[in-house]
């Protein structure tokens, strides 16, 4: 809320409830700023505040908002973030991320897939007119986390190498000479595959500025010169579709560039490097008729502030029509002013308490444990299940109930709950065969002995 826009309606300093009203407001739109920040937004009603109180009163609303959560677990025992029963079952319904059971779909041994559990096109999934503009992919009925969507080799693959530039305009250029002859290698059938996909050269023709002319007009001259169709380039329509690979590799699977990128996606596409193909698979449930959406540019932990989905709305908007040409029209975009606000507060929130977490060594496991929650269900909230955040999320919790004090009594649950997920996005990503997730399902099923053993005894 702009506390500027309603000074009117403040009584002057002299005042102490309006003043400590006014804590309490900010305190609770964004528990995570600095006292510095808090000052900043505090000054602005109250001039004559120093920035000793309002370090004293931010303290002092913490220690309450801290007593208030230990009164709440010592009265409730902790539950999954998704409000799952108390029951353990490292194969049950205690699954909390991506269904029950995770990721039997499609995947019986490392080596090998069952593709019959891989969904159909036309029975379960459709391609259609997308609220974006272009063509998109939607549910024909409900689709389960976890639940293959589509497997799909590449039906061309390019290193793309040292040819990606400043601007759109000269890496369609560039890439020209390594894209197009792999274009005249493939068959007729799916050179028409490929190019009736969508090229976002046009979009950036629109607006390519003076400093590109030379460049613009021999991109106009290609697409102009009717060796391919009207308004399309290999090089532009690979470079519009395409997916990241192994070795800084991409590839073009004709069926997953159909789906939308979503800033809230219910899926995510991933490379199998075993059996050498791309796959799309749901992060979380998906109702029939809903679009299902991917995230073009995923999540890196180790460089967590360059993932543009814990960027505000205005940012994820511009970062798009740089890279495709196009501002992003996906729902959690176009959302009201207040609801995308508060969004963007989440998500924020989101990257605050995840760079801290390294920095709470000199904690207990309990304040540890509370973060990675909060982290867990603001992702939950504004649907950024992206697993490799969540997989590293529960390997630092898991790490730190081994070093940090505390980790014993009530957290015993806690512990479980993050060893579930831990194993649970292991067997997502990876299949149950894979030597890391059994280390992590028999970690998950030792510590639901141990949580046994010690409600027994009380």
């Amino acid at each position: 809320r702009s506390i500027g826009s309603e000074q009117s309606h403040i009584m002057p300093s002299s005042a102490p409830a309006d003043w400590g009203a006014l804590h309490v407001q900010l305190f609770e739109e964004d528990p995570t700023l600095n006292p510095s920040e808090y000052f900043q937004k505090v000054v602005t009603s109250f001039l004559d505040s120093t920035q000793n109180q309002v370090k004293n009163k931010l303290v002092k609303l913490r220690q309450k908002q801290q007593k208030s959560n230990d009164a709440a677990s010592a009265a409730e025992p902790p539950k999954p973030a998704n409000g799952a029963g108390k029951s353990f079952s490292v194969t049950g319904p205690d699954f909390v991320m991506f269904g029950d059971p995770p990721s039997d779909h499609g995947r019986k041994k490392p080596d090998s897939q069952d593709m019959g559990h891989v969904l159909t096109e036309g029975a379960d999934w459709e391609i259609r007119h997308s609220p974006t503009g272009d063509a998109g992919v939607f549910a024909k009925r409900t689709i389960a986390a976890g639940e293959f969507i589509v497997r799909e080799k590449a039906i061309m693959t390019v290193a793309l190498g040292d040819c990606m530039a400043s601007n759109k305009i000269g890496e369609i250029l560039r890439c020209r000479e390594l894209i197009e002859p792999g274009f005249q290698k493939l068959n007729p059938e799916d050179q028409g595959r490929m190019m009736e996909l969508y090229d976002f050269t046009q979009d950036f023709l629109i607006d390519g500025g003076d400093e590109n002319a030379g460049a613009i007009a021999e991109l106009k001259r290609d697409l102009e010169g009717g060796r391919f169709p009207e308004g399309k380039t290999p090089s532009g329509v690979f470079l519009t579709n395409c997916i990241p690979g192994p070795e800084n590799s991409a590839g073009l699977a004709c069926k997953i560039s159909r789906f939308n990128h979503s800033c809230s996606p219910n899926a995510q596409y991933m490379y199998d490097p075993v059996v050498g193909d791309y796959h799309v698979r749901a992060t979380r449930p998906v109702g029939e008729g809903e679009e299902i959406c991917v995230h073009y540019f995923g999540c890196d932990p180790d460089n967590i502030l360059q993932t543009q989905a814990l960027r505000s709305r205005d940012h994820r908007r511009s970062f798009m029509k740089r890279n495709f040409g196009r501002c992003c029209e996906c729902s959690a975009c176009v959302k009201p002013e207040k609801e995308y606000r508060k969004s963007d507060r989440n998500r924020q929130t989101i990257l605050k308490l995840y760079q801290n977490l390294p920095m709470m060594g000199g904690g207990t496991f309990p304040q540890f444990e509370a973060s990675a929650t909060e982290i867990l269900n603001l992702m939950i909230t504004e649907g950024l299940l992206f697993a490799v955040l969540l997989k590293q999320l529960a390997h630092d919790v898991n790490t730190a109930s081994n070093h940090l004090r505390g980790a014993s009594g009530r957290s015993a649950r806690d512990i479980l709950f993050w060893q579930l997920v831990r194993y649970e996005v292991q067997r997502f990503c990876h299949g149950e065969d894979r030597l890391y997730t059994q280390v992590c399902r028999a970690d998950a099923e030792e510590q639901g002995k141990k949580r046994a053993v010690g409600e027994k005894r009380k």
